[in-house]
């Protein structure tokens, strides 16, 4: 019968795909298989044996860890090989305090892998008797068939892994391919009237030469330039806030990003008469710079776009996996059909030329970039208030991805 059940426990462990799975299996079987008292199964943690699991008439050390050298589990581990024990209080691998108030008088552990060992699993006995060779090697079979089905569970493991991180590089490959059309077409429409300017002044100073202000045709030549430069080496600086690779994790009180914005933005903020108010705000872990640039875009938007003189407040709450910021403006608003479009590449709600209008847009990748999500509330005529998440675990980096300079500041 023991063979027969072995070989039923043997295929539950090949289709077992995590350690949890496998240590059920085994604390049952173990302990069936010899007719023990109680079973265990001890993991090696490092320097530590670490009692994860057992099946016994009365509790042992389930879910404490001891020093290898302290215990009969590690030195099995060290030693790779079985500890066979009539009597525990004679044996002096035993630290015969620990068992005394247990009913343990007999044991039996095995490696599990007797080559640089990984685990092990006892069986032990309430009277004293010398495990048998049988169940000594019955023991040791189910050990060598879990070292087996720990190795699947590993591979498993990382096959899922890849698979999840292949199913993410698939997803943002779409949206990047996706992002890149509209980003394609905008950008050549915002391309094409500085590309018109600079070619129709340059084709009035080739055929009339003597009719034009040379000195208004070079201005009007160079801002169209300038223009040109300017939305190319932005959009050059948004391509690049595609990648975690160098995300910073700063530890930083939310006031100074605010603070830094608040600093970058001062000539505009006087000019235009408007007042920034921050409530208390809590430590984050995140890229200060990045962070910093969010509040910059949000509150240039607030106070640049709107036709009077603006409060903008900034706030943020503790939620259960984060922190949740609000920068709110008293202004105009923003209409319900264009709040659905704001954070697309070019968006712009106004003529005004004088920026990219990738703002949001870049507001929404850094917030990605973190792990987090972004939106706009509002009503015509009561502001507008944008809320983003920080999480408090950034993402995970994936390094084989094309490193970015995240840090590059001054997208608008």
């Amino acid at each position: 019968m023991p063979a027969k059940r072995l070989i039923e426990v043997v295929q539950k462990l090949s289709h077992a795909h995590d350690v949890d799975a496998i240590v059920d299996i085994v604390r049952v079987a173990a302990r069936e298989l010899t007719g023990a008292d109680g079973a265990t199964f001890v993991l090696r943690d490092v320097d530590k044996c670490y009692y994860v699991e057992e099946n016994a008439i009365s509790p042992l050390w389930k879910g404490r860890r001891f020093p290898l050298t302290a215990c009969i589990s590690g030195w099995v581990m060290l030693n790779g090989t079985p500890a066979v024990i009539e009597d525990i209080y004679v044996d002096p691998r035993i630290p015969a305090e620990a068992y005394r108030p247990t009913f343990v008088k007999s044991l039996v552990m095995v490696p599990v892998r007797q080559k640089a060992p990984i685990a092990a699993i006892g069986n032990y006995w309430a009277t004293k008797r010398r495990p048998t060779d049988r169940e000594v090697e019955i023991l040791q079979a189910l050990a060598d068939s879990t070292s087996v089905a720990m190795e699947n569970a590993e591979l498993y493991g990382q096959l899922q892994a890849k698979i999840a991180t292949l199913g993410r590089r698939e997803a943002r490959i779409r949206e990047q391919r996706d992002a890149l059309e509209v980003f394609t077409r905008s950008l050549a429409h915002d391309l094409k009237e500085p590309v018109r300017a600079i070619r129709s002044f340059a084709q009035l100073m080739i055929e009339e030469p003597r009719e034009l202000d040379d000195v208004k045709a070079a201005e009007r030549i160079r801002n169209a330039g300038d223009r040109m430069a300017m939305l190319i080496d932005t959009v050059f600086r948004y391509t690049q806030l595609d990648d975690p690779e160098r995300l910073s994790h700063d530890e930083f009180n939310l006031a100074h990003a605010v603070e830094t914005a608040v600093e970058n933005l001062s000539a505009l903020i006087a000019e235009r008469g408007a007042s920034v108010v921050r409530e208390d705000l809590p430590v984050v872990t995140a890229d200060l710079a990045l962070l910093a640039q969010v509040f910059e875009n949000l509150i240039s938007n607030a106070v640049g776009h709107n036709p009077g003189p603006v409060e903008v407040r900034v706030s943020a709450e503790r939620t259960a996996g984060g922190v949740r910021i609000c920068v709110a403006d008293n202004g105009s608003g923003i209409r319900c059909a264009d709040q659905e479009h704001i954070f697309e590449p070019f968006r712009r709600l106004t003529h005004d030329k004088s920026h990219a209008g990738l703002g949001l847009a870049v507001c929404r990748k850094i917030v990605a970039l973190h792990g987090g999500a972004i939106e706009c509330r509002s009503e015509p005529g009561r502001g507008a208030s944008f809320y983003f998440t920080v999480p408090d675990e950034l993402p995970v980096i994936e390094r084989d991805l094309e490193a970015v300079q995240p840090h590059e500041r001054a997208i608008a």
